[in-house]
């Protein structure tokens, strides 16, 4: 991790100290999981696969998705989802113009959008399926009780109980490809260490 990272991570992994877990979904059945994927159209498209493999996994627990008001037309008649809440996030993504550190401050502690979520006192298991420091902070807004990043993309995973490592080899050209068979062969669940192909660690320190 460079120094730059590294600066931004660390205010990340301090919150985090003071957000710590209260689930165990290897314990305990997930009342709802939010999956969060506030991106491009084409990105989402490639996350559908997780709403279905979720949903066979636990079939009691509520799939909650968190996208942008452009996604919905994706993602309103999927069978797999049980309701989708709208966040017009200012990052990573193409549509929200103003993507400024200011404009992103304002969502996160402003936005009509993340107060109404707040009131609803939060969800069991939140997964940041791009894995950002965005990302990672709006689940803490949130009140997720066990958070699941992405480490070594965006940043944000010291901020989390738990998260996978980003494969490079899944960008570039193959990139959509591999992460529709990724997506559909080894889903990111709220109990990634059953998952044995798949690199999941407790969050700490960044380093």
């Amino acid at each position: 991790m460079g120094w730059k990272n590294l600066l931004t991570e660390l205010p990340v992994w301090t919150i985090g100290r003071f957000n710590p877990p209260r689930h165990d979904p290897h314990r305990n059945t997930s009342r709802d999981i939010l999956v969060l994927r506030p991106n491009d159209f084409g990105e989402l498209l490639s996350t559908t696969p997780i709403f279905e493999a979720l949903k066979k996994r636990f079939p009691s627990t509520r799939i909650v998705a968190g996208i942008g008001n452009w996604g919905r037309p994706i993602l309103e008649n999927n069978p797999f989802i049980d309701e989708i809440v709208e966040l017009d996030a200012p990052w990573n993504n193409k549509i929200v113009q103003d993507r400024s550190p200011g404009s992103v401050a304002r969502f996160l502690l402003k936005s009509p959008q993340v107060a109404a979520l707040r009131r609803r006192g939060g969800f069991d298991v939140g997964i940041d399926v791009l894995g950002s420091y965005m990302g990672a902070l709006l689940m803490m807004r949130f009140g997720v009780r066990y958070r699941i990043g992405v480490r070594g993309y965006r940043g944000g995973h010291s901020g989390c109980q738990e998260f996978i490592d980003f494969a490079h080899r899944q960008s570039g050209r193959a990139g959509p490809r591999s992460r529709k068979r990724n997506c559909s062969a080894q889903p990111i669940s709220p109990k990634p260490g059953r998952n044995s192909s798949s690199r999941t660690k407790n969050a700490r320190a960044p380093r």
